[in-house]
């Protein structure tokens, strides 16, 4: 298929994409936030099929949720729909990076995440209010729940331990200006935060354990309104599950397009734009940016490092996985750009936002990688990334370096 190309100054990626010649495939989630079908993620370009596979069981029981173009907090319950998010909340309110959402399974362990005035948390020197009318919630509800010191070192804390690492909660300032800490460990180790007049999601880890979550106001008097509380197994924060009686688990997801077509297994270069909303760690899971059925073209991070590698074969004696030193902010969008060949020098060569990055000479065989590939994942579930897919371009040979940086500043600056 050939696109024609109009000025610069009016064309789009896509048309500026295929401009630099043997373009396969494209992708870009720059779509109006929401739920979308499989249909709505199907390719944009592809010399293969279009379609795309997306499955996430979802349900009353297993929500899921995703923020929409006015920072307001949407819950989806609808299996096999994608999630385009407008971004993340963190520390500082409010982050826009709008794609794809694409997350392991999690639970939050709390059972009422947004309703503190009740058995399921204990308080101390503080008072609770499910409904105060002072502010709306991130859900876009009339009104929010607030915490208030009656004395100083008010608390609320789960009152059931539960075996969780990571709590994470949205606050915002009511009154005064007194120090608010928050704990994953029962108030063994309290981490102060700054709560300003606008909502932000504060986090904390602690090793796992049995343990219990909550919220200190150091100061007498001072208040804060409180709304999704969550405490998960996971070493950082993952997007928000809504619970109203009872923990609850958000399904794990899986997006992935048909080979054929789409990709050329012995030359090929690849340009992943994503974002994660926390920094990579070191936490002995194995997670997939691309990878494929029965023999993998991986890229991924690995159970024993922070940072990504590179398999151009994954399975067998050839091919060894190059080790990069990129190692994401939280937060910050990347373009990671892949080129192969299966004899060269180098063979396999990675970039960072258009900058060599790391190479291996090790030649390969060209994988027989079987029918599909994965986006954020595996064929088999529990190795998302929890990132954000903002694009993928997949072009059948091995751009130079001149070009790698051209095309990865075109997908960065879209």
């Amino acid at each position: 298929m050939s696109l024609l190309l109009r000025g610069v100054g009016n064309t789009s990626l896509l048309e500026r994409l295929a401009s630099f010649g043997g373009l396969t495939f494209f992708k870009s989630n720059a779509l109006s936030p929401g739920e979308k079908t499989a249909a709505q993620l199907a390719a944009d370009y592809a010399g293969g099929s279009k379609a795309a596979t997306f499955t996430a069981s979802r349900g009353a029981s297993n929500p899921a949720t995703y923020i929409d173009q006015n920072g307001i907090i949407r819950l989806v319950t609808a299996s096999n729909t994608g999630r385009i998010t407008a971004g993340f909340y963190n520390s500082t309110g409010f982050v826009s990076r709008p794609g794809l959402i694409i997350e392991k399974a999690s639970t939050n362990l709390v059972p009422k995440a947004s309703v503190i005035d009740d058995a399921t948390w204990t308080e101390t020197s503080a008072v609770t209010d499910n409904a105060d009318t002072g502010s709306s919630s991130p859900d876009d509800t009339a009104t929010a729940p607030s915490l208030t010191a009656s004395a100083a070192n008010g608390t609320l804390l789960l009152t059931t331990a539960v075996t969780a690492r990571t709590f994470s909660v949205w606050l915002k300032r009511k009154t005064g200006t007194g120090t608010v800490n928050i704990t994953a460990n029962g108030g063994t180790t309290w981490v102060a935060v700054t709560v300003l007049s606008t909502w932000a999601r504060f986090q904390v880890t602690a090793s796992s354990a049995s343990q219990k979550c909550g919220i200190q106001i150091v100061t007498d008097t001072d208040a804060v309104y409180v709304w999704g509380n969550q405490f998960e197994t996971s070493i950082y924060a993952t997007s928000f599950i809504p619970t109203t009686s009872a923990a609850l688990t958000r399904n794990s997801e899986k997006l992935s397009y048909v080979n054929s077509g789409n990709r050329t297994a012995a030359t090929e270069s690849i340009f992943i734009k994503f974002t994660m909303a926390n920094t990579l760690a070191n936490d002995a899971l194995y997670r997939s940016l691309l990878s494929s059925d029965t023999i993998d073209r991986a890229i991924y991070k690995d159970t024993t490092a922070n940072t990504f590698k590179i398999a151009p074969n994954v399975q067998g004696s050839v091919g060894a996985a190059v080790n990069t030193t990129f190692s994401n902010l939280a937060g910050v969008s990347y373009v990671m750009g892949i080129t192969m060949v299966s004899t060269g020098d180098p063979n396999t060569a990675v970039y960072s936002d258009g900058a060599i990055d790391a190479s291996s000479n090790v030649d390969f065989t060209a994988p027989a990688w079987g029918a599909n590939f994965y986006i954020g994942g595996e064929p088999s579930d529990g190795f998302q990334p929890d990132a954000i897919f903002q694009s993928i371009a997949v072009f059948s040979d091995t751009k130079s370096d001149g070009d790698v940086l051209a095309i990865s500043n075109l997908m960065a600056g879209a």
